[in-house]
């Protein structure tokens, strides 16, 4: 299939310079490459693996955050998420997300983290755990999606689910909710 390739490189080189040649060979070689689909393209971006991927945005009150990794994995040009390995989402407030994985949505630019999710707050001194938690970035917005522990300086709650309102004034914990107050007992909601 190669000789074809070089054989139609040859009959197409008119001598119009180094620019018709590579034209030429990039077309030869196209039409020699095997058939993968529609309009038979070759697929040249399958597996596309980026090495500390670094995403800058801003809030719709402005403020800004960044979304970074380790790595980030696209299997296709047709997926609208990349893989991230070791994802990190940081607030120009302080607010740090960080996660062993997770997945960015290109469309909707969400982030949803998997395994030992850790959001720490420096500002109101507190720090939430849990195995599944969503990120909305442009509305500065948290959610646990799974059992949530958040410790502060006031005490610990536990939760089904946690919830950050996007003006960060405000947290919704739900589902059998249990708060230990330091110094002072415990008391319980649902």
């Amino acid at each position: 299939m190669l000789v074809d390739a070089r054989k139609r490189v040859i009959a197409a080189s008119d001598g119009c310079g180094i620019l018709s040649e590579t034209l030429a060979l990039e077309n030869a070689l196209r039409m020699s490459a095997p058939a993968t689909g529609p309009g038979d393209e070759v697929a040249s971006d399958a597996g596309q693996r980026i090495i500390a991927p670094r995403f800058e945005g801003r809030t719709t009150a402005g403020d800004g955050y960044v979304i970074s990794a380790k790595t980030a994995s696209r299997p296709n040009a047709a997926s609208q998420s990349l893989s991230l390995e070791a994802p990190r989402y940081e607030t120009t407030a302080g607010i740090v997300v960080t996660a062993a994985r997770g997945a960015l949505n290109l469309t909707t630019g969400a982030v949803v983290l998997d395994g030992g999710v850790i959001w720490e707050d420096p500002r109101s001194k507190s720090r939430m755990t849990t195995e599944r938690a969503q990120v909305a970035p442009e509305i500065a917005s948290i959610s646990a999606l799974a059992p949530v522990e958040v410790v502060w300086p006031l005490g610990v709650a536990r939760a089904a689910a946690y919830e950050i309102d996007p003006d960060g004034r405000r947290i919704r914990l739900s589902g059998g909710v249990t708060v230990y107050i330091n110094g002072g007992g415990a008391g319980e909601s649902q």
